[in-house]
C-alpha cells in the first residue's frame, strides 16, 4: 500500500517538473486566450480612436448674397415698407446703403433691413445697399435698387377740351398710384372772362387701387364767350383721413362764338 503511493506520488511530481521556457498544456493554452482577448481589445480601442479623431467636416457655407428683387413702386404721402432679404454667410446682417439716396421720407433700418417711411418725393432714385454678416473676416454682399414714386393722384385729358358749336366738351383720364381705395371727387369748371364759373361735369365715387386711366367725360352749353377750363381730383384715404389732390388747367382759352 505504501509502494502504491509512493509510486503515484512519484508520478505526480514527475508530472508537475517544469521544463525551463514551456508551461504545461493547460496553463499554456489560457495564456494565449489571454493575450488573444488583450490583442483584440487593443485593436478595438485603437478603431475607436480613429474613428473619435475623423470629425465630420461641416458643411461648405454659402457666400453672403443680396436678393436684388425689384422694388415695389411707390405713391407720394402713401406709407412705404419693403422687406429685403439676404442669403449665405454668417447672420446676424447689418444694412447700409452705400451709393446714392434713397427717396425723401424713406429710411433704411440697419438691423431689420426694412425700407420704412412715407415717400414726400417724386422721381426714380437709384441707389447700392449692402449687408455685412457676422462672419471672421466678415462678409460684405451689395446688390442696386430702383425706386420709383408717383403721385399718388393723376389727371389728364384724354381728349383736351374743346368747343362744339355753343358746347365745350372733353375728357379726364384719372389714375391712382395707391394701395389704397379712395373716395374721389371730380369736379371740372370753365370761367369766363369776367370770372364765372360754369359745371361743365362732377361725379363722386370710390377709386379702386392702382386705377389707371379711368374715363371721365364733361360737356356743357355755354354762353357766348371765352373760357378757361379747370378740372379738380381730390381723393381721401378713409383709413388715415388723408387727402390727395391732383389740379388740371387748360392751355388756352376756348371761345364761343354767336353764329
Amino acid at each position: 500500500m505504501n509502494q502504491v503511493l509512493v509510486k503515484r506520488t512519484a508520478r505526480s511530481a514527475r508530472m508537475d517538473l517544469m521544463v525551463p521556457g514551456l508551461a504545461p498544456r493547460a496553463m499554456r493554452s489560457s495564456h494565449i486566450s489571454r493575450l488573444f482577448c488583450r490583442c483584440v481589445t487593443l485593436l478595438l480601442i485603437a478603431s475607436w480612436t480613429v474613428t473619435a479623431g475623423q470629425t465630420t467636416p461641416p458643411a461648405q457655407q454659402q457666400p453672403l448674397s443680396v436678393n436684388g428683387q425689384a422694388l415695389p413702386n411707390g405713391a407720394a404721402g402713401e406709407g412705404y415698407s419693403f422687406q429685403l432679404t439676404a442669403s449665405g454667410g454668417t447672420p446676424p446682417v447689418l444694412w447700409q446703403l452705400i451709393q446714392g439716396n434713397l427717396p425723401s421720407g424713406i429710411h433704411l433700418d440697419e438691423v431689420s433691413g426694412l425700407l420704412l417711411g412715407t415717400p414726400r418725393a417724386i422721381g426714380t432714385f437709384r441707389f447700392i445697399l449692402g449687408a455685412t454678416d457676422s462672419g471672421a473676416p466678415r462678409s460684405v454682399a451689395r446688390a442696386e435698387f430702383t425706386l420709383k414714386i408717383s403721385p399718388a393722384l393723376t389727371i389728364v385729358w384724354s381728349p383736351a377740351p374743346g368747343v362744339q358749336n355753343d358746347t365745350i366738351a372733353g375728357q379726364l383720364a384719372v389714375s391712382s398710384n395707391m394701395n389704397e381705395n379712395l373716395d374721389l371727387t371730380v369736379i371740372v369748371v370753365a370761367i369766363n372772362e369776367s370770372g364765372k364759373a360754369f359745371v361743365l361735369g362732377y361725379q363722386h365715387f370710390a377709386l379702386s387701387p392702382r386705377t389707371s386711366n379711368l374715363a371721365i367725360p364733361f360737356a356743357s352749353s355755354l354762353p357766348y364767350g371765352s373760357y378757361v377750363v379747370h378740372a379738380d381730383a381730390i381723393g381721401e384715404d378713409t383709413n388715415t383721413n388723408s387727402i390727395y389732390r391732383a389740379l388740371l388747367d387748360s392751355s388756352g382759352s376756348l371761345t364761343i362764338s354767336p353764329p
